[in-house]
């Protein structure tokens, strides 16, 4: 087989040897000028973040926030202590209380409870729309008695699970917040710092009810509290753990300082670059820095394992050679992990794309500073001669033991394994709930629980529906809403609907001695203008139509309030939802697709659906593009296809795990193969490079084998393990995106590991059969050459 050239690997190796000095100025002078971008990093928590700007359906939220304004919300909940009701009259005092603070917190717009609930009644020979009870001088004044005002608002279908829980024993508190869209983080930021203040005073003056917060602003707040617990505890944590393995291992000075100096370089160099990039730090890619850390360790390990293995009379021969021989695997290693990384811009969720960029700069910097900054140092390493290691008598154990006809059948037992293992990957139900992104370690996942089991959740569709003659106060098209909102009650997950039509027909019950036959629009036209009007002069601020209806009142808004969903089944009812829609007589002449929801609950449906699915798109690709790089590389049908199996295999594997364990796909254990392929890949080059030196000094795949692992085995042994360490203290993260890719990651490294040292020998002995006369010259000692 003649060799083809890349790069001359030789000079290159000749040059960095020779002048070390000029290597670590350019390394140095590199990461300053990439420090520099640091002063312009970011840290940003706001949910937003999640949905591409140029998407369709962030475009379609945007024109519904121009029809009823842009909202955010803080959801309160006040709970009486077990078995108890909370409309009581000290309850109730704490309740309007609450109502009146929540107005102070910055932003907010309105305020809704049962404290200001407009209750439509005939009073005589009169309309009254008023509160179920008011406060005079600290004390409730009401003219029902306790049980009635509890048994009258929950009477209402827009207060039951909404602003009162079905056995009485919870209230929520609605807050509606209009951020500055300058500066929503700022702004997010201040009106949670209020809300704190004002959940502290009210726990301090009432200590015998429970309060809890959910919605936007504070999920907003759970993703900074994630960003600064996983960026101050968990990563500085997790980078201490592998840096110190690694120096424990090796236990070199050399290496140390030589390790740490790369690993540094690198982690400010990303970073850097996602400063004069501008690219936010997200709960996602934030982690970039710690794979770049993990990678650039493994690189340094390659070249220090490398530099005590070789023998020469001076350290600039020994160091050329050292150089020489890492550089080739160490640069395809570096460009598939890159290309890996890359693919991860296939992902509709922007912190994804910034995950891959960020990482790939890092690796790519990781691997220049190995030579730029880790070479010049490892020259004062001295050659181990003779002299084994524990890792060195393992790895011959190792090697002796995949040679031999144990090896073999072990091969064979490992590879059916693994392939029956891929085929859990059909268990796997593409799915992911945005709520469940934070364990329970969260106040606000507790909460978000706790109030979508007494209330309604986190999660709401938004639908705007036209009238077809321009004007939303006529029968026929209350009559279609308010068939809607019939239909939507009785599908699972829908805990409330908020409609217009609900309160013309409260008002019209009320004119007919509220009669519950009559809780429906008038057949008049123009009882229904009148009535919309009287509703709209009587009620508070808090409950008129400004974010129902359109400026033109020729469309208006449907909310359906939901539970604790999954985005596919939030996906689901919508799909329902816009084929009754299409459907009905009054809507039926617009297509299906106009009729689709959006707000943050279907944005994070669809968005985490199609991210999902296209980060699998994206894993069949690098397979494909695995398989042709391993056919360029090794060139050998065998060793190609040995190769490209210790790539596809362990990750298959690892879904196929994954499948029989948990059982969903979320966004976290989706992109992992883009995160672990360069990994697993650089495993198998390292391998494979000096199983081909071997076969091309003559040796036959027996002894080729043998030789490979002694020379690379120790280190990538000794890297898979502080991979698995760091990997796995990152599955520790309280944010589950994280805490999952971390596991994933971690076990399909370890996986490829066993493939590696059990499969992939065994595949090239039973398969490279092939005699190759020895070559005098070795190409590749001197070039970038298979």
């Amino acid at each position: 087989m003649k060799p083809f050239h890349i790069f001359n690997a030789g000079a290159i190796a000749d040059f960095i040897s020779r002048h070390p000095w000029w290597m670590l100025g350019l390394g140095l002078g590199l990461t300053g000028f990439l420090a520099v971008g640091m002063a312009q990093l970011r840290l940003e928590a706001d949910y937003e973040i999640f949905f591409s700007p140029g998407a369709e359906e962030t475009q379609e939220f945007r024109q519904f926030q121009q029809h009823f304004g842009r909202e955010d919300t803080l959801f309160f909940a006040m709970s009486a202590p077990a078995g108890e009701s909370i409309v009581r009259e000290k309850s109730l005092k704490a309740i309007s209380e609450f109502t009146q603070q929540a107005r102070a917190i910055p932003h907010v717009r309105r305020v809704s409870s049962i404290a200001n609930y407009p209750v439509v009644e005939a009073q005589n020979d009169t309309i009254d729309i008023a509160p179920a009870y008011y406060m005079e001088d600290g004390e409730v004044v009401s003219d029902r008695p306790m049980a009635a005002i509890e048994s009258r608002l929950l009477a209402e279908s827009t207060v039951k699970h909404k602003l009162l829980s079905d056995d009485g024993n919870t209230v929520g508190i609605l807050a509606t917040l209009v951020l500055d869209e300058e500066s929503r983080s700022a702004t997010a930021r201040e009106a949670w710092s209020a809300t704190q203040t004002l959940l502290a005073e009210m726990r301090s003056n009432y200590p015998d009810y429970r309060f809890r917060v959910t919605g936007s602003t504070a999920l907003d707040a759970a993703f900074a509290q994630a960003n600064e617990h996983d960026l101050s505890v968990l990563f500085p944590a997790a980078l201490t753990v592998m840096v110190l393995l690694a120096a424990v291992l090796f236990r070199s000075l050399m290496f140390y300082i030589a390790m740490s100096l790369v690993v540094c370089s690198a982690t400010v160099s990303c970073l850097g670059f996602a400063g004069w990039a501008e690219i936010p730090l997200s709960s996602v890619s934030i982690t970039s820095p710690v794979i770049v850390v993990i990678l650039a360790i493994a690189e340094v390990m390659h070249l220090f394992v490398a530099s005590r293995k070789q023998e020469g009379d001076t350290r600039q021969s020994r160091n050329r050679a050292a150089v020489q021989k890492v550089l080739v695997p160490a640069a395809l290693t570096t460009v598939t992990t890159m290309a890996g990384l890359l693919m991860l811009n296939l992902s509709a969720t922007p912190p994804f794309k910034h995950l891959g960029n960020i990482a790939a700069v890092g690796v790519f910097t990781a691997f220049l500073y190995t030579f730029l900054l880790g070479a010049p140092i490892l020259r004062f390493v001295r050659p181990q001669g003779d002299k084994a290691t524990l890792m060195d008598g393992l790895m011959s154990a190792i090697a002796r033991f995949v040679t031999g006809p144990k090896g073999q059948v072990t091969g064979g037992v490992v590879a059916v394994a693994m392939v029956g293992l891929s085929a859990g990957v059909l268990l796997n139900k593409i799915d992911d709930n945005y709520v469940e992104y934070f364990d329970k370690s969260f106040e606000f996942r507790g909460d978000s629980d706790f109030i979508d089991r007494k209330l309604s959740g986190i999660h709401r569709l938004e639908y705007s529906l036209e009238a077809e003659n321009s004007n939303i106060f006529s029968k026929d098209y209350l009559n279609a809403v308010n068939a809607f909102a019939d239909w939507a009650h009785q599908q699972p997950g829908v805990r409330s609907v908020d409609t217009i039509e609900e309160s013309i027909a409260q008002v019209n019950q009320a004119f007919n001695n509220d009669d519950t036959a009559f809780r429906h629009a008038p057949a008049s036209n123009d009882k229904i203008q009148q009535y919309s009007m009287l509703y709209e002069m009587s009620v508070p601020q808090d409950f008129d139509y400004r974010n129902r209806v359109s400026s033109q009142r020729d469309t208006s808004r449907v909310t359906l309030y939901l539970s604790n969903l999954s985005i596919s089944e939030i996906d689901a009812l919508d799909d329902k939802a816009s084929g009754w829609l299409s459907s009905n007589a009054y809507f039926g002449d617009e297509p299906r697709d106009a009729f689709g929801a959006t707000g943050t609950s279907i944005l994070f449906s669809h968005i985490g659906l199609s991210n999902i699915r296209d980060m699998l798109w994206g894993t069949g690709l690098l397979f494909f593009m695995a398989s042709v790089l391993m056919g360029v590389i090794f060139r050998k049908p065998a060793i190609a296809a040995s190769a490209t199996a210790a790539n596809i295999l362990p990750a298959l594997a690892t879904l196929g795990l994954w499948g029989l364990l948990v059982g969903r796909l979320g966004m976290g254990s989706a992109a992992v193969v883009a995160v672990t392929l360069g990994i697993m890949i650089d495993d198998t080059i390292h391998l494979g490079h000096r199983y081909l030196v071997g076969r091309r000094q003559g040796m036959d795949a027996v002894d080729a084998v043998r030789e490979a692992l002694m020379q690379v085995g120790p280190a990538l042994v000794m890297t898979t393990l502080i991979l698995v360490v760091g990997f796995l203290m990152i599955s520790l993260s309280a944010f589950e995106i994280n805490a999952s890719m971390g596991m994933v990651v971690a076990s399909t490294v370890a996986i490829a590991l066993i493939f590696d040292l059990t499969v992939l020998p065994a595949a090239l002995i039973r398969f490279d059969t092939k005699k190759q006369p020895a070559i005098e010259e070795i190409p590749h000692e001197t070039s970038a050459t298979y």
